[in-house]
């Protein structure tokens, strides 16, 4: 990465007093560890900055209605003191860095030592690995060519399905990011290939003993058991469930070509947002933990800013209990783990110390805490992240609980303080990046239905979600559309609630969604 005096990228971008601090700071984090991506920082006013949240950074995105309204409701947000939008980093080569005009200078420079570090994360998170660094214009490709066909195919034409292509953008497999995505075609059959050798499971014994140990019945079952799986992988395409439902869809699914380059847009773009979603806690408690770092341990609020950046760094963390807050949650993993690993907090003689006084007071003082947290930073997903860091000890020292509303009182009160019941409920909502999970099952019935399966585990779809997905599925493929799901009903027996679970398919042929028993036979 050049040196941002050298690069020029600050001429034109930042006032000139900002423009005099900047390189510093850059310098500092480099210092300190941090490798980011060489930056391209400019300045914009507060609507300016709304407008770019409202495209994700990309201003050069196609037209669509959500854009507009994600900018209302920020614009409204920010002139009515209800929120502030900070900064803007967008995950490119080089990193694109928005900054608002009107922050005092120590804000600013706050931003720029927190998007460093959001750009260190971009560039040596496992996560990114495949990142398409080249996004910018990537989207400025899709922009144009999406304004190309509502030239040539009609303006509303093209942007209902987009809508439908947006309704159903996250039905890719998440995998695909720590791979590059593949799939596999089905090949011809070759006739002049040899006859498939049998594979029978056998128990190795003397020869004597094959009998006994391999008798026949048990040979037959293995056999019957070998066709059904032939005959039941004969009736459906793919043979095994599959994530990335629009992968298959682009592949097996006839479509006009404007059509097809617009549901491979939006996957494309789909797959570059996807370990944003996977890193939300991590990237933010990494950026926070450095530009309070940088700010207050490298002396850059100064005797002036120090006040203003204790204020704005108390609002970026939020309430004191908030496990909604990315922020404080992955500020406050980051830091716990830098003092057990400067301590020595870890290993077998650690954990099987059943003094507490002793455990409180444990330092080894290894100052492994550094070495740690860029490990943490490369290897880690929020999933594994919180798995492996949110501990017993950890949820005691910042008074993690649970609350409920009490009906009649309208008041939240204290229901637990139970470290796995806690942690539980908190990892829910990052597996899959807290969205359901819907395989493919078949989409080679009469070749003329898909069908797709809802993963349950213990939380039931929001039913008119569903309705709305596999009506959007329809629109683009022009095909009925099965979901195969759970459903949760409540009912009371003498007072006390009884939940039923039930299986059931949605299905949407073009004019009303229906409901019936579940019939599908490939519930793997």
């Amino acid at each position: 990465m050049g040196l941002v005096w050298e690069s020029n990228l600050l001429a034109s971008g930042v006032s000139t007093e900002l423009a005099e601090k900047i390189p510093a700071v850059i310098k500092t984090c480099k210092e300190h560890g941090l490798d980011p991506f060489e930056l391209v920082i400019e300045e914009y006013t507060a609507d300016e900055i709304a407008e770019l949240a409202a495209y994700g950074g990309f201003p050069v995105r196609y037209p669509h209605f959500s854009f507009g309204q994600q900018y209302e409701q920020l614009h409204h947000q920010y002139h009515h003191g209800m929120g502030k939008i900070y900064e803007m980093v967008v995950n490119t080569d080089p990193t694109y860095m928005y900054l608002q005009k009107n922050n005092p200078i120590v804000d600013n420079l706050t931003v720029v030592a927190h998007a460093l570090a959001h750009s260190d994360f971009f560039k040596n998170n496992i996560c990114f690995k495949y990142t398409n660094r080249n996004m910018m214009n990537i989207m400025a490709s899709h922009g144009q060519k999406i304004r190309q066909y509502m030239d040539s195919y009609g303006r509303q034409t093209v942007l209902e399905f987009l809508d439908a292509c947006l309704s159903v953008d996250d039905l890719i497999d998440p995998s695909i990011v720590w791979k590059k995505a593949k799939i596999k075609k089905p090949k011809k059959y070759d006739f002049d290939d040899k006859p498939k050798t049998e594979e029978l499971a056998r128990i190795d014994t003397k020869g004597y003993l094959e009998g006994f140990v391999n008798p026949e019945t048990y040979i037959q079952d293995q056999r019957k058991q070998a066709i059904f799986e032939e005959n039941k992988k004969a009736g459906r395409f793919p043979e095994k469930p599959q994530r990335d439902i629009l992968l298959y869809i682009l592949n097996y699914i006839p479509l006009k070509p404007w059509q097809a380059n617009i549901l491979s847009m939006i996957r494309d773009e789909s797959q570059y947002f996807r370990p944003q979603a996977m890193t939300k806690v991590m990237n933010e408690g990494w950026a926070s933990y450095w530009d309070s770092y940088i700010m207050t341990r490298c002396g850059f609020a100064g005797d002036e800013g120090i006040s203003n950046y204790a204020k704005h760094h108390a609002g970026v963390l939020g309430g004191k209990y908030n496990l909604s807050n990315p922020y404080k949650l992955g500020n406050a993993l980051f830091n716990d783990i830098k003092d057990r690993w400067d301590k020595g907090k870890f290993g077998k003689e650690y954990y099987q110390c059943d003094n507490y006084n002793e455990k409180r007071d444990w330092d080894k003082k290894l100052n492994l805490g550094n070495e740690k947290i860029f490990e943490v930073r490369s290897n880690y997903n929020d999933l594994t992240f919180i798995n492996e860091f949110f501990t017993k000890e950890f949820c005691r020292k910042y008074k993690f609980f649970e609350y409920q509303l009490m009906p009649g009182s309208n008041e939240y009160v204290c229901v637990s303080k139970d470290h796995k019941s806690i942690k539980k409920k908190l990892l829910e909502r990052y597996i899959n990046c807290g969205r359901p999970v819907i395989h493919l099952e078949n989409l080679k019935h009469n070749n003329t239905e898909i069908y797709l399966r809802h993963e349950f585990e213990g939380k039931p779809l929001d039913k008119e979600y569903a309705h709305g997905t596999i009506k959007m599925l329809y629109k683009i493929t022009k095909r009925p559309v099965r979901l195969s799901t759970t459903v949760v009903t409540k009912s009371s027996n003498y007072g006390v609630p009884t939940y039923n679970k039930a299986d059931v398919e949605y299905c949407y042929n073009g004019s009303k969604v229906q409901q019936s028993p579940s019939s599908l036979k490939y519930n793997i």
